[in-house]
């Protein structure tokens, strides 16, 4: 299942994509076949969950040989260095390591 991206102001897209020995339908009994174009196996975030049923083409030959992955689109990430971590007594970002 796909679910919603619960991160604090996340807007963005989930891109589903596949290796080349599954197929990805929109549903286990009679869902469409998704064609992985860009459009069909994006997914905006306020549109999950959803439930895509996954089929192996051939019998597995080896371990990992089939793969789905899930990519996020639109994210921004905020990191930051602390310099002074051990002043920081009243900070929210006292929680983080130190890098």
């Amino acid at each position: 299942m796909l679910q919603k991206i619960e991160l604090a102001g996340f807007t963005g897209n989930v891109l589903l994509t596949k290796g080349s020995k599954v197929e990805v339908f929109t549903a286990a009994t009679g869902g469409t076949k998704l064609s992985f174009n860009g459009t069909d196996n994006k997914f905006a975030n306020a549109n999950l969950p959803k439930d895509p049923w996954v089929q192996g083409l051939t019998g597995s030959t080896k371990m990992r040989d089939r793969t789905l992955s899930l990519k996020l689109e639109n994210m921004v990430m905020y990191l930051m260095q602390v310099e002074d971590y051990d002043n920081l007594k009243t900070c929210p970002a006292r929680r983080f390591h130190k890098l």
